[in-house]
């Protein structure tokens, strides 16, 4: 038996390996990605931060057995942090693949503007946790993963939720009718995300620029083609003439949404605006034939979590955020 380390390479090949051993353990209430989206991803990842390496692989005999993938695309209020996963194949495992990787890894991001790595890994893979651990990694947040299953929609509460702000002068429209109304919308939408992104609670920082761009361009980009977003059944709340808060959906099959994003200006919070653009979604996902939303939820955003919480999403499965920072 002979074993061969090699970075990973820009290549489809690769991301078809990669995208299957992320899927050997993937929980299925997280969204796939396929491997020409992570292809590109990389790509672009590597021309701006001229990255040599974005990841190690390991062969056995001619056949991959173990890969791994950095991400150096920063935190939104950590730039010094780089995401990193490791994959082991199941039959290879406890046999020293997974540590070989990582101090290859380690070595290549040594030569970079980071300093740490962060991973996420169910909250029940005990194995994986000691893993990490024994490596130097230490918890850091907690991310839930959040369901609402639409028949237990209340109508007639989002009928009077969405009543009394109309009321209350509070406009609600859908991004398609925001897109009719004016050619600026989507830099006016930009412009309310990066104005609620750089203050969303976690211990940990969020990924916003990965999220909402870095400008207008890039984040209709990101909009249209990374988060798939339903212009009719995402929506923003207008008040007194300024766009206040935003909730957009996805639709993932016939039956499932994704709620990428929702968020709300901070000098117009506590008035109640997720509520309402919640209720918009879920009435447009209802008349859609929409069985279940999905969204995500850091534990140390208390306010929002408990939110979701109330308007009846379910935790269908959580994940440890652990972070290790170099010696």
């Amino acid at each position: 038996m002979s074993l061969r380390l090699r970075d990973v390479r820009l290549d489809l090949s690769d991301m078809q390996t990669l995208t299957e051993f992320i899927e050997f353990d993937l929980p299925e209430c997280i969204p796939r990605r396929s491997p020409e989206h992570r292809l590109a991803q990389r790509v672009e990842w590597s021309e701006r931060f001229e990255a040599t390496s974005l990841g190690s692989v390991v062969e056995l005999d001619g056949d991959v057995v173990g890969i791994s993938t950095m991400i150096p695309r920063g935190f939104e209020d950590q730039p010094e942090a780089m995401a990193v996963w490791i994959g082991v194949h199941p039959s290879c495992r406890r046999q020293g693949i997974g540590k070989r990787i990582f101090e290859e890894d380690l070595e290549s991001a040594r030569g970079t503007p980071f300093s740490r790595f962060v991973c996420s890994m169910g909250e029940d893979a005990a194995e994986t946790a000691a893993f990490a651990g024994a490596l130097g990694f230490r918890q850091a947040d907690r991310m839930f993963a959040l369901r609402f299953d639409i028949r237990r929609r209340d109508a007639a509460d989002g009928i009077t939720v969405l009543d009394a702000a109309a009321k209350s002068g509070i406009e609600v429209l859908s991004l398609h009718a925001l897109q009719a109304r004016t050619d600026e919308w989507s830099s006016q939408l930009f412009e309310l995300t990066r104005a609620f992104a750089t203050d969303i609670p976690a211990r940990l920082g969020i990924d916003m620029a990965g999220t909402t761009g870095r400008n207008a361009e890039e984040f209709l980009k990101l909009l249209l083609e990374k988060h798939c977003v339903d212009m009719r059944g995402s929506f923003v709340a207008i008040v007194d003439g300024v766009l206040a808060a935003t909730s957009w959906l996805s639709r993932t099959t016939p039956e499932l949404c994704e709620q990428p994003l929702t968020g709300v200006r901070p000098d117009f919070r506590r008035r109640g605006l997720v509520k309402v653009l919640k209720q918009a979604c879920f009435g447009w996902a209802s008349d859609q034939g929409v069985r279940h939303i999905n969204t995500m939820q850091h534990e140390s955003n208390v306010q929002m979590l408990a939110l979701n919480k109330q308007l009846g999403f379910e935790v269908v499965s959580s994940q440890l955020i652990m972070c290790y920072d170099f010696p």
